[in-house]
């Protein structure tokens, strides 16, 4: 549980408050869900993808898996490297992004 707080607050930029507020985060698995998660929104965001709005990395995260890759990934899978749209991809659900935790 402390790797994904320390991930949570220290990549994902979170508030300890927020994630006391939604703790259902700390069920989800980091290697699987969050960090690809979030290398997507940061290539998004490196990109100008303007779609993402206000959306906070809680509400993205809890997002189901066919809606992220719809919403996030499909539309602009050409930016990201294979093996993050592999990991996002939810035909490929269980695979954990090759050094996702480093």
């Amino acid at each position: 549980m402390r790797r994904a707080v320390d991930f949570l607050t220290k990549e994902a930029g979170m508030e300890v408050d927020a994630i006391v507020r939604g703790p259902s985060l700390l069920k989800l698995n980091l290697e699987r869900r969050l960090v690809p998660r979030l290398k997507v929104l940061k290539l998004l965001k490196e990109n100008g993808f303007q779609r993402l709005g206000n959306r906070s990395f809680y509400a993205v995260a809890c997002m189901s898996s066919d809606k992220f890759f719809d919403t996030f990934v499909r539309p602009q899978a050409m930016i990201f490297p294979p093996g993050l749209v592999d990991a996002c991809d939810p035909a490929h659900a269980g695979k954990a992004l090759a050094g996702a935790a480093s």
